[in-house]
């Protein structure tokens, strides 16, 4: 191993061993720069997923693990997906590979609410927009819409057809998409923001019955919508399913099976995450339903939602245990918000969502008819 890196903009070399468990591929030299001047040549093999290339910078120093980067090849942001090996994402060698700090959270910080919305008829979904409008759609068919200010901007009946809606997200045309229920199982309700009408339903196979009949969760990338639902299937098994439907069509692409009950859905990172109500865990799985790994095993008591910041921390909303529970991307628990604050009531359904802007966390307390805001400060890392 080469000798400790000097300041100044100066070039350090180090080796790692190409032999090591994730070092499959012909190695390969690349220079890892930052933007004090320092740079770093390592060679590392092309392979190397991203996820361990993370550790392996943490390792040598280069970066610290509980901050989230950003990585830069000839300019040009680097896809994040830590499944991907270098060589998938480009990473050749030819060039420097640029490491930026992002603006992180200190979640262990958080002491108290910084705002409560008043809300009504148990307040479920929530869904913070890109412009940082919060919306806020209740279990007995309302919808808020807030501005970033927290004021009211517009109070509206959904459809009477939108039957209990829980989580809930915008597609990329503007129509607001539920998770809802609907005589003869779980559906995705699409619907104009403007009119609430009712464009399309989305209908889940399968669910026969009535535990079968109601969406819990929703999640949303491109042309695909994630639905999860719960109850006894047309094989007459109990068990929890997430269905990929297509946005337009209405087609089945594909059934991810194998949860006890899975709630909240969140797309991050070209991945699915599930919480597994039933299971007390999040799982993580690719698009096409390939288990990752999984979180929060013997951590949480019935998990409801999940979202992620962007820095790639997942946040839990861990009913049974009354709190936050916020993971690093590599599913290490990082802290415990506001532990004993939401109160679980034995039917407690909260959702939670991430405002893309300020980091501020909004979670609904369906109970006590109250969505709180929460304001992670900024990491001194």
């Amino acid at each position: 191993m080469a000798a400790p890196e000097k300041t100044g903009g100066s070039v350090t070399e180090e080796c790692v061993d190409s032999a090591s468990p994730t070092s499959l591929g012909a190695p390969m030299e690349l220079n890892i720069m930052r933007l004090s001047g320092d740079e770093t040549l390592l060679t590392v093999p092309q392979d190397l997923k991203l996820y361990d290339f993370k550790t392996l910078l943490a390792e040598h120093g280069i970066l610290d693990e509980r901050l989230q980067v950003e990585f830069l090849l000839d300019g040009v942001p680097l896809q994040q997906n830590p499944e991907m090996t270098l060589m998938e994402l480009g990473v050749d060698g030819s060039c420097p590979l640029m490491v930026v700090k992002k603006r992180g959270y200190d979640y262990s910080r958080i002491t108290k609410f910084e705002h409560e919305v008043l809300s009504e008829r148990w307040p479920q979904g929530v869904l913070t927009t890109q412009e940082g409008l919060l919306h806020v759609c209740h279990f007995q068919g309302e919808l808020m819409v807030f501005s970033p200010e927290l004021v009211l901007v517009s109070k509206q009946i959904l459809p009477r057809e939108v039957v209990n809606p829980s989580q809930m997200q915008m597609a990329p045309n503007g129509d607001l998409v539920f998770a809802c229920s609907r005589t003869g199982g779980a559906t995705a309700a699409v619907v104009d923001p403007k009119t609430m009408e009712v464009k399309r339903f989305l209908n889940a196979p399968g669910v026969v019955g009535a535990e079968g009949g109601r969406g819990l969760g929703l999640a949303l990338r491109g042309g695909i919508v994630y639905l999860s639902y719960g109850g006894r299937l047309s094989d007459g098994e109990k068990r929890g399913c997430v269905v990929a439907l297509d946005f337009e069509t209405g087609e089945v692409v594909q059934t991810f099976r194998g949860f006890a009950k899975p709630t909240g859905l969140c797309v991050a990172n070209d991945q699915l995450l599930v919480s597994d109500r039933g299971a007390n865990e999040v799982r993580i799985m690719t698009l096409e339903g390939e288990d990752v790994h999984t979180i929060g095993q013997g951590q949480l008591k019935y998990p409801n939602d999940v979202a992620v910041d962007s820095c790639g921390n997942i946040l839990v909303m861990d009913t049974g245990n009354e709190r936050v529970a916020v993971f690093s991307p590599r599913g290490q628990l990082m802290a415990s918000v506001l532990q004993g604050t939401f109160k679980d009531r034995g039917n407690t359904h909260s959702y939670i969502s991430v405002n893309p802007l300020t980091g501020a966390i909004s979670v609904s307390m369906d109970d006590i008819h109250k969505v709180a805001i929460l304001c992670p400060p900024i990491s001194s890392g």
